[in-house]
């Protein structure tokens, strides 16, 4: 008798010739979350070859006597009794990457910060916005003191500096900055100096670096619920340590996340 295709079938023989076990020490290293044992590409290939629900089904009528199937069947067959098997094998290789991951965006939030704390500290970077607030109120209403000159701007109105032209188009308001700068500020001319961290904060996604922390919390929230399942199961394989595993992990994650979202 045969549960699996046949390609399904080929597939999970050519991975346990790679993995070179026995299906007993195999469905060991699941339950004790062995990534020692089984490396990444080995877990995304079980995963991608777990029994779904109708061949899990079939499996049951041959739990007392799997040696009538074939090797890959009984392995299958083997594999169906772990509870939570594939929530157990994304477990595992979300936690090959997690501390990777979170160096990563922990990295990229300091450069962040450091920009940002750069820009907040920058005692010319503000005359020179002072600068810009001011000719920005001359021109609108004819005085910097009028109780209806702006008391600020907008940032994306830096971009439009050099847009805003003379009639005869020969200069722009950057230019006339510039040359008021250079005038009656000229210490302020180098302020980049102070801005060295801005460059590297630029090459920063904020899309991407929020897409990450929101997976990160997803896969958290996914272990979670299987850690619960699991936990909640009326017997207990004496090898089953994914509780304890990623009850572990889950802690450092909670820590991670919270820090990260306050940052």
């Amino acid at each position: 008798p045969a549960i699996l295709d046949t390609r399904k079938a080929y597939n999970i023989s050519i991975l346990l010739g790679h993995l070179k076990m026995s299906n007993d020490k195999i469905k060991e290293a699941v339950l004790s979350c062995d990534v020692q044992i089984l490396s990444e590409p080995r877990l995304r290939q079980l995963e991608s070859f777990a029994p779904d629900k109708k061949e899990c089904l079939g499996f049951t009528r041959y739990l007392s006597d799997p040696s009538v199937l074939s090797p890959a069947d009984q392995f299958s067959c083997e594999m169906s009794t772990i509870p939570n098997y594939t929530d157990r094998l994304r477990a595992m290789i979300y936690k090959l990457h997690f501390i990777e991951r979170c160096s990563e965006i922990e990295s990229d939030l300091k450069t962040i910060i450091d920009a940002s704390q750069a820009l907040q500290n920058s005692g010319k970077l503000k005359k020179v916005l002072e600068l810009v607030l001011n000719v920005g109120n001359y021109l609108n209403v004819g005085s910097t003191r009028d109780p209806t000159a702006a008391q600020g701007f907008k940032i994306r109105f830096l971009t439009q500096l050099k847009d805003l032209r003379t009639s005869d188009k020969k200069s722009s308001l950057l230019h006339f900055l510039v040359s008021t700068a250079e005038q009656k500020l000229p210490h302020t001319l180098d302020f980049t100096t102070e801005l060295s961290s801005v460059k590297n904060a630029a090459r920063v996604s904020a899309e991407t670096l929020e897409l990450e922390v929101s997976e990160l919390k997803a896969g958290l929230t996914e272990i979670k619920q299987a850690v619960n399942e699991i936990k909640s199961l009326p017997e207990k394989n004496a090898s089953d340590k994914f509780v304890e595993v990623m009850t572990n992990l889950v802690m450092s994650q909670v820590f991670s996340v919270k820090t990260q979202n306050h940052k």
